[in-house]
């Protein structure tokens, strides 16, 4: 397929096979194991499925084989039932129940989200799980528990868990309460996790202990004893045992791992065997008295047939990136990370150009159609190549022709012994063939006309041949331990630029090898593109406060830098007319939305009337359409003299520059707006002619999402497409390259029908190797990009050949995210996550109406206990009531296994008949109501304005009417306004105010809320016949944001994250009030996101925060001034009591 013109150190196939790694046979990556009651069995899950297999090791039994991810699982009591989590059924992950062989599986919870199974009640008739499928504010899980049989859960009790176990009698369970994560190594903060204890008896709860680490997973070895794993011994998660009376005090370790975490463990129902898993290796021990006997590896193999090691995968629709050639007729494609081409025409051939699992990306055509550029990181970093064909259809009919007709003369031989010779069919008869002195004017026009034709002829063939492609030769241009991205030919061919790192811009000069920096920067956002003439370059990057401007530099380092659009918010995105006389941009710069702009860098432009800009566009318009590819570049002569200048080279030097330093000097004061859509442009291209721009728009012409073109005087809209990603406009500026949902299309810029160009290619991969590629480039990416310079004091590369050995044996996307979240684990830091794309969607699943109400199951249906106000059943005639009992939906009656979920499922805005038993004059009747349920996005909505309404309600209630309340739900914009809003509202009237960013899970708006809370005085008006004192007041069209100057306190906690953990902090620090509740998380970073080959999203912080003391806010929380827990009795009683403490103070501050 394609021929490397030579081998390149450290590819990943060569890596792999040294390494001898077998992709079948030994399990290598068991992960969530449970071990049968007698202590005999583990059942584990591998690649997506369950199986089972005795505690002595060998082959293991295969459970479930279906495409969905089955992870957790449980023994029931007995022995004769597993039940496990699976997202078999679509909208989450729910809890299924099967035979211990496999067989009569069904489903067991049907709630319309995620729930985590924990375990078996005492008796075996219940499951115990635990999800947050209510609507909390607060970020938690609660403990459920659902009948085996099938039917509504029920909460085990009132405050947030999960985890739950119940003891051997029933009637107490052991739970954890905490967020932070088991793979975030060696977190200390409040959101840590602690083991308590319900007791079902009395409705106690027991805290058993308080540990700064994590404590979790409790497993009851008899009606005293807990084992649980553990982080508070070294480095590493252990098992550890407690006694319940001789408390946390005399907790004993279990384990002595002193190379890897404990991962997951389970307790045989009798308490004396335990099974865990480490690394990549699941173990089993038995208890001798209070400790654990000898450990033992469980070796365990499975058919080798389970798992094919290669998979052939369609890339017809994964198309990321697109690239007409410049004769238009050749489409290069970027999909699951190879390069193909094609000829445009209907039904021409795909044809690969790379592969293998090496990544490729980032494409580019040279001008002259010689070559075609692209990134791939088969050296082990991102390395710049390029490709050439080595192989025609023709060429190949050319060799069959010679080898099937031996005696006939060569075409080809034949016009090359013409050219030799200069000899035509007329040579005989060139009157001056005798002629000593020849005129030498005629030659001259002869031979300047031969010339043009010859560099025609050169020219159709290296174009041709690309659309005739067959094979092709890889060329290293770059191959350095850099990272090397973006490679953009200059109109001449002759120097590449590129990104390097996190944003230089250098320049390679490709016949000389020279390489030079034209920017040093830390941006890996920088954007850049080359003036048409290719004397300057246009780029886009941030500076230290992170605002980005545009800027245009000389190439020859006449003048330095201008910034062409200096303002405050962000420019970024320049695009040239092919005259080099207009820059379009995308600007941030009008309502916190990018909209397009331009600047005529040529001032002759603006002096022009409408009409001549018509003409003048008109006439760049028939230019363009006559450009395309230029002569030939002799990368062999390595001339770059004057004799061997190219059409550009010709073009720049005959024509005046587009414009002068001081054209561009106060650019910044003469952009233009063209756009103005409500929400943000992007996608920017524009036109070569300059009169014309394409973009995508988040709320078009009436609103409707998609890619418009629009000419730079604003008018003639065109919607193009639906959304898309822009790839480009064509060189000669007829068509727009577009792709959407991975396929790709070309259409005129001016509207109209599109044009398909779709590839049809497959390509085999080898999951080992395509899981360790995205996990170097993962592992890369943040070595590069991550917010601390020494990796937290870690040996990052150390670290990354180490679970590089992990990932290898990833197979599904749950999997590859475990280890690779576990690998960032060892960072300790927050906003990092590995997000794969879906490994199974139940095509069938429909996402259930759901009614707002909080209701119990009753016999005969579901007793209605609240109606949420607002709510889709709180208006109009046909209202639920509280106390009502709904005991048929659509006319069918609820059964006990049926939940409210299941009879609504598909129902969101859609009539439904809900039939109701209600007390009406003391008597029992049966109502049909006509009711449109929501969708569960909707009902978590109008659940947070119930929640903050009581709350607000409470506060007036304290303070006798003193006080207001109010709660940030976000710090985002959508939010911002809501915040305004509420701030007039909650605080009209009043003496003081309480804020609240508990359960904030952050953005970006810190400082917009505090200009609101910290605006000076500076001034009043009274107006005419108002009162001097009371009507004191200051014109509100003139402040930025609703302000307000009176009394506040602020309450936050330890859901409270990012950017709401900065406005705590800044709270404290600007002594605005008193700041209340529990400290913040500790996890204040900025982050961005990058894919990987497979579509995989990696979040990826750049960006540290810090107090002016140099306090990095990352695992240093905001210390509230008045310091309350939120307890799990608080929670169950509904009694707030770090909200009461925050109106208690404030009233005393008041006082």
């Amino acid at each position: 397929m394609t021929r490397r013109s030579r081998p390149v150190v450290g590819s990943l196939v060569g890596m792999l096979l040294a390494c001898g790694i077998a992709f079948g046979g030994e399990v290598d990556l068991p992960r969530f194991p449970s071990i049968s009651p007698d202590g005999k069995e583990v059942v584990f899950s591998w690649r997506g499925d369950l199986w089972r297999v005795g505690v002595e090791g060998g082959e293991a039994v295969r459970l479930t084989a279906h495409p969905a991810i089955e992870k957790r699982s449980v023994w029931s009591p007995d022995g004769q039932w597993i039940a496990f989590e699976s997202n078999r059924s679509g909208g989450g992950q729910d809890i299924h129940i099967m035979r211990r062989d496999g067989t009569e599986v069904r489903r067991v919870t049907f709630e319309d989200g995620t729930l985590y199974l924990d375990g078996f009640s005492a008796d075996g008739k219940r499951v115990l799980v635990s999800g947050a499928v209510e609507g909390d504010v607060y970020r938690s899980r609660r403990v459920y528990s659902a009948p085996v049989e099938g039917g509504p859960i029920t909460r085990l009790h009132g405050a947030y868990g999960q985890a739950s176990d119940a003891n051997p009698d029933g009637t107490r369970y052991a739970f954890e309460r905490g967020g932070s994560g088991w793979d975030r190594r060696h977190y200390r903060g409040p959101d840590d996790r602690d083991i308590f204890v319900y007791d079902s008896k009395n409705e106690s709860f027991t805290r058993l202990t308080a540990w700064e680490g994590n404590d979790g997973q409790p497993r009851w070895r008899d009606d005293d004893t807990l084992v649980y794993m553990s982080d508070r011994s070294g480095d590493f998660v252990r098992l550890w045992t407690m006694d319940l009376g001789d408390g946390e005090a005399a907790a004993v370790q279990l384990t002595d791992n002193e190379d890897r975490d404990i991962t997951g463990f389970d307790l045989s129902e009798d308490g004396r065997a335990v099974v865990f898993t480490k690394w990549d290796g699941l173990y089993t021990a038995r208890f001798k008295g209070r400790r654990l006997g000898d450990i033992e590896r469980i070796r365990v193999t499975a058919p080798d047939d389970a798992f094919p090691k290669r998979t052939l995968r369609s890339v017809d629709s994964d198309v990321d990136e697109a690239v007409l050639s410049p004769d238009g007729k050749v489409m290069a494609f970027v999909a699951f990370g190879d390069i193909f081409v094609r000829a445009v025409e209907d039904g021409s051939p795909t044809r690969r150009v790379t592969e293998g699992m090496a990544r490729e990306r980032d494409i580019a055509w040279s001008p002259d159609m010689s070559r075609l550029y692209f990134v791939s990181d088969e050296s082990g970093t991102e390395s710049i190549y390029a490709a050439t064909v080595s192989l025609t259809r023709g060429e190949v009919k050319e060799r069959f022709e010679a080898a099937s007709n031996p005696d006939a003369e060569p075409k080809a031989a034949e016009d090359e012994a013409t050219k030799e010779s200069g000899a035509g069919e007329d040579a005989g008869n060139n009157e001056d063939a005798d002629d000593p002195n020849p005129d030498d004017s005629d030659d001259t026009v002869k031979d300047e006309k031969d010339g043009e034709d010859a560099k025609k002829a050169d020219k159709s063939t290296v174009t041709e041949r690309w659309a005739d492609a067959l094979r092709f030769e890889i060329i290293p241009i770059l191959v350095e331990p850099t990272v090397d991205l973006r490679p953009t030919p200059s109109p001449d061919g002759k120097t590449l630029a590129f990104k390097r790192t996190r944003g230089d811009l250098v320049l390679l000069d490709l016949m000389s090898g020279e390489q030079r920096t034209v920017l040093e920067a830390w941006d890996f956002g920088m954007d850049f593109r080359w003036s048409p003439t290719g004397d300057h370059i246009a780029y886009s990057v941030d500076d230290e406060n992170f605002n980005s401007d545009i800027y245009i530099v000389p190439i020859d380092g006449s003048y330095g830098p201008v910034n062409i659009s200096r303002h405050p918010d962000n420019d970024y995105g320049p695009r040239w007319s092919s005259d080099g006389k207009i820059l379009a941009f995308l600007s941030e710069r009008e309502n916190d939305e990018y909209d397009a702009w331009v600047v005529m860098l040529d001032r002759s432009l603006e002096g022009m009337t409408r009409a001549e800009l018509d003409d003048y566009f008109e006439e760049r318009s028939k230019v363009v359409k006559k450009a395309g590819v230029i002569d030939p570049i002799d990368w062999q002569d390595g001339d770059t003299s004057k004799e061997a200048e190219s059409d550009a080279d010709r073009e720049k030097v005959d024509s005046e520059p587009a414009f002068s330093e001081e054209d561009i000097s106060d650019a910044y004061r003469r952009l233009r707006r063209v756009t103005s859509y409500p929400g943000s442009e992007g996608n920017l291209e524009i036109v070569p002619a300059g009169d014309r721009i394409v973009f995508t728009a988040s709320g078009g012409a009436g609103g409707s999402d998609g890619v418009y073109s629009i000419k730079i005087d604003r008018s003639e809209e065109k919607r193009l497409a639906s959304t898309s990603s822009v790839q480009q406009v064509s060189v000669d500026g007829t068509k727009v390259v577009l792709i959407r949902s991975g396929r790709v299309s070309t259409v005129a810029p001016t509207g109209g029908s599109s044009t398909d160009i779709n590839i049809s290619a497959s390509t085999e991969v080898d999951h080992e190797v395509h899981s360790v590629q995205k996990f170097d480039e993962m592992a890369r990416t943040l070595g590069r990009t991550f917010y601390h310079p020494e990796m937290k004091g870690l040996d990052w590369e150390r670290l990354t050949a180490d679970y590089r050995e992990l990932a290898r044996r990833a197979y599904t996307g749950d999997e590859f995210r475990e280890i690779g979240s576990r690998l960032m684990g060892e960072l300790n830091a927050s906003h990092l996550g590995v997000y794969p794309s879906p490994d199974y969607s139940n095509p069938d699943f429909r996402a259930a109406g759901k009614l707002g109400i909080d209701a119990t199951p009753v016999e005969g249906g579901f007793r209605v206990d609240h109606v949420l106000p607002r709510g889709p059943t709180n208006s109009g005639d046909m209202r639920l009531e509280v106390g009502d009992v709904i005991t048929a939906i659509e006319l069918k009656p609820i059964s006990p296994t049926d939940t409210l979920d299941t009879l609504l499922s598909g129902r969101s805005g859609e009539e439904t008949i809900v039939t109701v038993r209600r007390s009406v004059g003391g008597k029992d009747v049966s109502l049909d109501l006509l009711m449109t349920p929501i969708s569960s996005s909707e009902e978590r909505g109008l659940r947070y304005d119930d929640w903050q309404l009581t709350n607000a309600a409470k506060v007036a209630e304290w303070s006798n009417g003193r006080l207001g309340y109010l709660h940030i739900r976000s710090m985002g914009g959508p939010d911002l306004n809501e915040y305004e809003r509420d701030l007039y509202a909650a605080a009209y009237g009043k003496d003081g105010l309480v804020i609240d960013v508990r359960s904030n899970g952050g953005g970006w708006t810190t400082d917009r809320v505090l200009a609101s809370l910290m605006y000076p005085e500076h001034a009043y008006t009274i107006p005419r016949g108002a009162d001097p004192v009371r009507g004191r007041g200051y014109p509100r069209d003139r402040l930025y944001i609703q302000r307000y100057n009176g009394p506040v306190n602020m309450l936050c906690n330890e859901k409270s994250f990012s950017n709401a953990e900065i406005i705590s902090h800044a709270f404290k620090t600007l002594r605005r009030g008193t700041l209340v509740g529990e400290q913040t998380y500790g996890g204040v970073i900025s982050t961005g996101a990058f894919r990987l080959v497979d579509g995989t999203t990696v979040r990826q912080p750049f960006r540290g925060w810090f107090l002016l003391d140099g306090t990095d806010m990352e695992n240093h929380g905001a210390m509230p001034d008045i310091r309350i827990e939120q307890t799990p009795e608080d929670e169950a009683a509904g009694f707030d009591r770090q909200l009461k403490a925050a109106v208690d103070d404030l009233l005393k501050r008041l006082e």
